[in-house]
């Protein structure tokens, strides 16, 4: 049993290191400038103010090294900031994870109560009380 968790948790992990890798590809495979888009209301943006915000982002490295700090970053807890707002990401995840839960255990317990209500239709042994084929017509 403990071999079979160990071999799950390393199958998560993989998987969430080729989706990171996937997404970080995605995103530069996109057309447009990530900083253009972030200025693309403000017309007093300059030419100089833009390649700051790619400096200070690090948008003006490789690929590969912006992958790595973005992955130093997740592993000690820094998922950045918004674009909009400069706001850090981890803290309006935390904000929102209370509702996250409480409808995740609110999902549950429907699906658990459909499950339970299909199993008992489609046995009749199991609730021969509300079974067609126990029913007097």
């Amino acid at each position: 049993m403990g071999a079979y968790i160990a071999r799950r948790i390393l199958t998560g992990l993989f998987t969430l290191w080729i989706v990171t890798i996937a997404v970080s590809l995605l995103i530069h495979l996109v057309p447009g400038d990530p900083v253009r888009i972030m200025y693309a209301q403000s017309q007093s943006t300059g030419p100089e103010q833009i390649e700051a915000k790619r400096h200070e982002l690090g948008l003006d490295q490789p690929i590969y090294v912006q992958y790595l700090n973005y992955m130093n970053n997740v592993l000690h807890g820094n998922l950045g900031k918004t674009i909009r707002g400069e706001q850090p990401v981890l803290t309006l995840l935390m904000l929102r994870l209370p509702n996250t839960i409480l409808l995740t255990v609110a999902s549950l317990i429907c699906a658990s109560q459909l499950i339970c209500h299909s199993v008992s239709c489609s046995q009749p042994a199991l609730d021969p009380v509300s079974h067609p084929a126990n029913r007097s017509s």
